[in-house]
């Protein structure tokens, strides 16, 4: 997914850049190029997936990652390593 800033539409980013800059250098905030959609049916099947999935699933889509449920579980202290 590409983002672009608040000021500047023209000039689109990759979602490596907008975590990591946070704000472009003219002071817009990064907002996605295009909103990922949804339709009925796939939110259904994202209310039935256990947390971690569900958010693995959001975000692989909103980042264009590879996350998976232990991922999430794992960054939320739920499976820790020992």
């Amino acid at each position: 997914m590409l983002y672009v800033t608040t000021r500047d539409n023209s000039n689109p980013h990759t979602a490596y850049r907008a975590i990591h800059d946070q704000r472009n250098s003219d002071g817009g905030f990064y907002v996605p190029f295009r909103h990922p959609q949804f339709d009925k049916t796939e939110i259904e099947e994202l209310c039935r997936l256990p947390f971690g999935k569900c958010v693995a699933e959001i975000l692989n889509r909103l980042l264009n990652t590879r996350l998976t449920q232990w991922d999430i579980d794992f960054h939320c202290g739920r499976n820790p390593v020992l």
